[in-house]
């Protein structure tokens, strides 16, 4: 069983997926013709406040009114992914995305 919680809108947001409580894979991602003031978009995976997994997208320019001429459909994305500890005891495996 999968449950997925997804954040954002449609031109700028993450999801993480969480699969049978053991597997998890999330990522972020954006629109870069919607998204003006959006550069990079990432994502990490944190247990007991330590890193997991992060990943980040590639850089978008500072391209002012020329974003615009980026496609409409044209999307930047990144995915990340861990296993869950198989600790009862451990953290809780939590996700967490910003962008700049």
């Amino acid at each position: 069983m999968a449950r997925t919680t997804k954040f954002g809108t449609a031109h700028r947001g993450a999801w993480s997926t969480e699969t049978l409580n053991v597997y998890y894979h999330g990522g972020v991602y954006f629109y870069p013709h919607y998204a003006n003031h959006t550069k990079r978009g990432f994502a990490k995976y944190t247990r007991g406040g330590r890193i997991v997994t992060k990943n980040k997208t590639s850089s978008v320019g500072n391209l002012g009114k020329y974003r615009k001429h980026y496609p409409k459909s044209e999307k930047i994305q990144v995915k990340i992914h861990c296993w869950d500890s198989f600790n009862p005891h451990a953290p809780k495996t939590r996700f967490y995305y910003k962008f700049k």
